[in-house]
């Protein structure tokens, strides 16, 4: 996504079509950059075969889960890669310590086809909240959200996984959309989740990691906490102050829509490419 927009013909593989399938693909093309798009360490033979031929970006937008696997995994098998991303500078930080090399910072972006919330859509939720069930995060929400509705979608909740539109309307029918670590000590935040429910329109409240830092701006993007009785606190006292809710929410998807779609993602890789 986004290349398509500057003028470049783009052949998308998966791994369905097997590890060798997929090699004999891109040797078929013979491209000008491949692009490993949140591999796993299911196949660490592609990506050292193909990063040894070709022009090669790893685009890890969920790094955690790669860079603390065993050694037989991507990280240690495209040692001789020539680009990586990731979204954020606390994984940067850490690949690149990994690795010894330079790791640029290209954030998630936000999906075209998700588009705007329906005008039509009434925010008839005070919080919601779209991600995995956890132990964590549900202690979190009963804290934050306590006395108030709550509407939560993903994975182990009631109402299931939703995409494309229903996204936007699960954020549309919601005053605030709550942002929450996986578990305690999970130091990042900050996920394509953030930036989806900005694009939708929602005011985002997300407990405080680093990793905003450079990225998203509290008090003007969104909402940030450090802990769940601040937590409760800021998401009671802008519940009952519609203006600013709705002033914050505005500049989140005025500055996402303006700075994080695939587009830009793809100028920002060209351009460190070139």
């Amino acid at each position: 996504m986004g290349f398509t927009e500057l003028g470049h013909e783009v052949v998308k593989v998966t791994l369905r079509q097997g590890e060798k399938g997929i090699v004999r693909e891109i040797r078929k093309h013979n491209p000008d950059l491949v692009i490993f798009h949140k591999m796993s360490d299911k196949s660490p033979w592609v990506t050292k075969e193909i990063s040894r031929e070709y022009k090669t970006w790893f685009w890890f937008a969920d790094l955690f889960q790669v860079v603390h696997r065993g050694e037989e995994n991507i990280i240690q098998n495209a040692r001789n890669c020539h680009y990586r991303s990731c979204p954020s500078p606390i994984p940067a930080k850490q690949l690149r310590e990994k690795t010894g090399k330079d790791v640029h910072i290209i954030p998630n972006v936000t999906p075209v086809k998700l588009g705007y919330v329906r005008a039509d859509v009434e925010q008839t939720t005070d919080y919601g909240f779209l991600g995995t069930k956890t132990k964590w995060r549900q202690k979190s929400l009963t804290a934050i959200c306590h006395g108030h509705t709550l509407l939560c979608h993903g994975g182990g909740y009631p109402k299931g996984k939703v995409n494309g539109p229903s996204w936007a309307q699960a954020v549309g029918k919601t005053r605030i959309q709550i942002n929450l670590p996986q578990y305690p000590k999970w130091p990042s935040t900050l996920s394509s989740r953030s930036y989806r429910i900005l694009s939708c329109g929602g005011l985002l409240l997300s407990q405080w990691s680093e990793d905003f830092e450079g990225m998203l701006t509290p008090d003007e993007h969104f909402v940030a906490f450090k802990d769940n009785k601040e937590g409760r606190a800021k998401g009671e006292y802008y519940l009952k102050n519609d203006q600013e809710r709705e002033q914050i929410a505005r500049n989140g998807e005025k500055f996402v829509m303006e700075n994080y779609l695939p587009v830009h993602a793809a100028m920002k890789m060209l351009e460190i490419i070139r």
